[in-house]
């Protein structure tokens, strides 16, 4: 090598010096502040982990609506035809239970709206027809959302839910009588004897409810779902719950309705 080039050499490698170190120095101060991002990654995790063990346990539910509103069908399987329909209503406000049997000898007429969204899914239901032949129109569940999307139009009254049962259940826990046009409903089971050690968990109706709507045949909601009630259920009395029937105007093969007698029964629990 010539005196020339390594003149040339080492001026290339002078001034290459600083473009390294000040590298270098970029890298090293790099490293240092992601190591302190990092670390507080750590400690918030850590501490928001420790947060949520001092949180675990079972979700206070702050949102329950006060009322609740379920149709309740008493059917015969082999015969395909609904015997009995219950329309219950509980207000946990006003500490109230409230039964009201609906006739399935009642005629229903739905509005054009309501008739064009069920028979999308159940070509075969008639617009006008009785809630007791609803399951010769439509499948099992299609007949009890449609009794109940019914029988809220026709009462004017909110029904937010559904459950069906083998009317010889029921009849373990309630009698009906009378005759067409006349039922009357009345309880085998109180709310004391609900709470009793008989369902194995004496002062609260958890094992009556349990065992009660574990009999559903078909339901759009299970039996956990209903226990966000229990403690207005609990606190229920025997003269907190009252149990009367729709009342219906008669003609000759016929009944349908009594609107001014309905009203006057809803204006009357106001």
């Amino acid at each position: 090598m010539t005196d020339k080039a390594r003149d040339r050499a080492y001026k290339r490698k002078k001034n290459m010096t600083p473009f390294w170190v000040t590298l270098c120095s970029l890298l090293v101060l790099g490293a240092v502040i992601a190591g302190f991002l990092y670390a507080g990654d750590l400690i918030g995790d850590s501490g928001s982990g420790t947060a949520a063990k001092e949180g675990d346990g079972p979700a206070v539910r702050t949102d329950i609506p006060a009322y609740d509103s379920e149709l309740i069908f008493g059917v015969s399987p082999d015969a395909g035809i609904i015997d009995s329909l219950i329309l219950c209503r509980l207000d946990s406000e006003k500490g109230t239970l409230r039964f009201d049997l609906i006739d399935p000898g009642m005629s229903y007429n739905m509005s054009a709206s309501l008739y064009s969204e069920l028979s999308l899914l159940n070509i075969r239901i008639p617009q006008t027809g009785r809630f007791g032949g609803l399951m010769g129109y439509c499948s099992e569940e299609g007949a009890f959302d449609a009794g109940r999307k019914i029988a809220a139009e026709q009462l004017a009254v909110e029904i937010k839910h559904y459950s069906a049962f083998d009317s010889r259940d029921l009849d373990a826990y309630i009698a009906i009588s009378g005759k067409e046009g006349e039922k009357s409903l009345m309880f085998k089971i109180e709310p004391s004897d609900a709470k009793s050690s008989s369902y194995g968990t004496a002062g609260t109706m958890m094992g009556f409810i349990k065992e009660f709507f574990g009999k559903a045949i078909e339901s759009d909601r299970t039996v956990d779902d209903r226990m966000i009630y229990l403690e207005a259920l609990d606190a229920l009395e025997n003269r907190d719950i009252t149990a009367e029937t729709v009342p219906v105007k008669k003609h000759n093969e016929t009944m349908e309705l009594d609107i001014q007698g309905w009203h006057k029964k809803e204006s009357g629990k106001k």
